[in-house]
Order: C-alpha cells, then sequence, then structure tokens
C-alpha cells in the first residue's frame, strides 16, 4: 500500500524528493511495501542490493552519496525527512542495475 511505503523521486535534476509513510501497516493483512517486494525477488533471482527492506535500501543510497563534510548523517537524515526533500545532490553516476532472468 503507497501510504505505508518509503520512496523517492527526481522531481528535477539536483532535488531529490522523499516519501515516508503516513501510517503503520494495516494489522491482519501481512501486505508488502512494493519496494519491500522487489527485493525479495531480486534475492531469490541472486542479485544483492544489501538491504532487506526498502527503508534500508534507500537510507544506505542517501548515506553513500552524503558529504561527511557537510556534517553528520544523522542529522542531516532527519533534516532530510522533516524538510521531504534533498537540494543540491549529484546526479547519479551510471545507471541502475538491471535484473536478468536465469
Amino acid at each position: 500500500h503507497f501510504l505505508e511505503s518509503w520512496g523517492d523521486s527526481e522531481p528535477r535534476p539536483g532535488v531529490r524528493a522523499l516519501q515516508q509513510p503516513v501510517m503503520q501497516p494495516v494489522p491482519h493483512f501481512d501486505a508488502k511495501q512494493t519496494g519491500d517486494a522487489l527485493l525479495a525477488v531480486a534475492g531469490h533471482l541472486g542479485q544483492d542490493f544489501g538491504a532487506t527492506t526498502f527503508y534500508e535500501y534507500l537510507r544506505a543510497r542517501y548515506q553513500e552519496t552524503h558529504d561527511p563534510a557537510a556534517g553528520d548523517f544523522e542529522t542531516a537524515w532527519r533534516d532530510w525527512l522533516k524538510a521531504g526533500f534533498v537540494d543540491g545532490v549529484a546526479p547519479a553516476a551510471g545507471s541502475a542495475p538491471q535484473l536478468r532472468s536465469p
């Protein structure tokens, strides 16, 4: 359910919008957000993205690109979540990894 999901987007070069869950997962449905499901499928296909949840994956992605000279990552992460976006982000180098069927 998209209201229970983490995500991000790039509305324009250099700006990333962060999507946070606005509600707890609905009990008794055991639903998974799309990102978690995609990571699980990737794992079954032999791809390792270094995270079991999309939240972990997303956070690690931002931590990799964070410049330590700009300050503590934890503080920056909280500020970004509060603001809902990150400004001045360098465009991602290369392309996203592609899944291939075995």
